[in-house]
């Protein structure tokens, strides 16, 4: 029983892992913020970049 959970454990950190490789743009999209300007790195206090 513990060998199971181990191994079951090892595939699951495993697919984690290579998810994480396979597919970060997916991952940074749903926890990056959303900015108001744009991206710019310099922005006024209405919102804008200068």
């Amino acid at each position: 029983m513990v060998e199971l959970l181990s191994v079951g454990l090892i595939v699951a950190l495993c697919a984690g892992y290579w998810a994480r490789r396979l597919l970060p743009a997916r991952g940074r999209a749903a926890t990056a913020p959303v900015s108001k300007c744009g991206g710019c790195s310099a922005c006024d206090r209405n919102g804008g970049c200068h």
